[in-house]
């Protein structure tokens, strides 16, 4: 077995340690703040801050949630912000540059969440957060992100008054019913043989961080279609060598679908799904409150099935690396 698979298999294990009293003292944070800003890079930030922002709107939130990479955020105004900083190996360049900025400025409401307790941003972070899901030897970050993801989301519910937990032990029983889903081999084939593979979806970091996912595991060109955005001109430069996978998609433009993807470009098109979806689909269970992660596991489980399709080296790609760009 991979690393890899190892590691993503872990995921359940790691929600059911996952430290909500951590959480709720961001979230207490939060509440007297009345801002939240998510930041990091890669894995570190699409999944964690994306997620953020959607469940606050989705459970009513009367506070303010942003997300953005740690330069450009360097160019905003986060006196007034309660900020947490993601870096899995704490050593992330772009984020120490906006943590020190922000220290220098004299802001210590910011929350560090790293796999390293040794690493530069575990030690210079006002309140640092060391991950549960300790170090993992493939490169593509799997079970780090999902911690880093509940850390986000249980911050806002803590600061949104949202119970969580209630649900928790369904979603760690229900991820590994999914995880071990066998998915069709016609289907990774198919996606083995893509030019192209596309993900859409609602801009809450799935379909986002699968699609960095696809580079990492199955060293293919990718590109994420956010919400709608897949009827909206993309089909121009579809081929019927291509393959789009819809996460969780809107049952009123399945018409739409079939039309342009099946019939005018030839593509290929999966869903992964809770619903009866009339295309190929990986039909998923629901777990209030964690859904997010059972789409991320469907998804991983057929990327992982691809990248083992192709021969890959699924823990060490060719040129991805574990931090994407270090402090020197």
């Amino acid at each position: 077995m991979s690393f890899l698979q190892k590691e993503m298999a872990e995921t359940s294990a790691v929600l059911r340690a996952f430290d909500w009293d951590a959480a709720a003292r961001a979230g207490e944070s939060v509440r007297k703040d009345g801002r939240l800003f998510v930041s990091g890079e890669g894995s570190s930030r699409i999944l964690p801050g994306h997620l953020a922002q959607d469940v606050a709107g989705r459970w009513g939130a009367d506070f303010a949630v942003r997300t953005q990479g740690s330069y450009q955020a360097m160019e905003y105004d986060l006196s007034r912000d309660t900020v947490l900083l993601g870096s899995n190996s704490g050593h992330t360049k772009e984020t120490m540059t906006l943590l020190r900025k922000l220290r220098a400025e004299g802001h210590d409401r910011i929350w560090g969440i790293t796999s390293d307790p040794a690493s530069p941003l575990a030690q210079e972070a006002p309140h640092p957060y060391v991950l549960k899901a300790g170090a993992e030897k493939a490169v593509a970050a799997t079970k780090s992100i999902v911690e880093q993801t509940l850390f986000s989301i249980a911050t806002v519910a803590a600061a949104a008054g949202h119970d969580l937990k209630a649900t928790l032990n369904d979603a760690a029983d229900a991820f590994d019913q999914v995880f071990a889903m066998e998915p069709d081999p016609e289907l990774v084939n198919r996606l083995a043989d893509a030019r192209l593979i596309f993900f859409a979806g609602r801009n809450d970091g799935v379909a986002e961080e699968l699609t960095l996912k696809t580079n990492e595991i199955c060293s293919r060109p990718s590109g994420y279609l956010e919400g709608t955005y897949a009827y909206h001109g993309v089909e121009e430069v579809l081929t019927s060598r291509d393959v789009v996978i819809f996460i969780e998609p809107f049952p009123s433009e399945f018409e739409a679908t079939s039309r342009i993807f099946r019939h005018e470009v030839g593509c290929t098109v999966i869903c992964v799904s809770s619903q009866s979806c009339p295309f190929p689909t990986m039909r998923l269970p629901t777990v209030p409150g964690y859904d997010w992660v059972l789409r991320l596991a469907a998804g991983w489980r057929l990327l992982l099935a691809v990248g083992l399709t192709l021969g890959n080296d699924v823990d060490h790609p060719r040129r991805a690396r574990k931090v994407g760009n270090p402090l020197s």
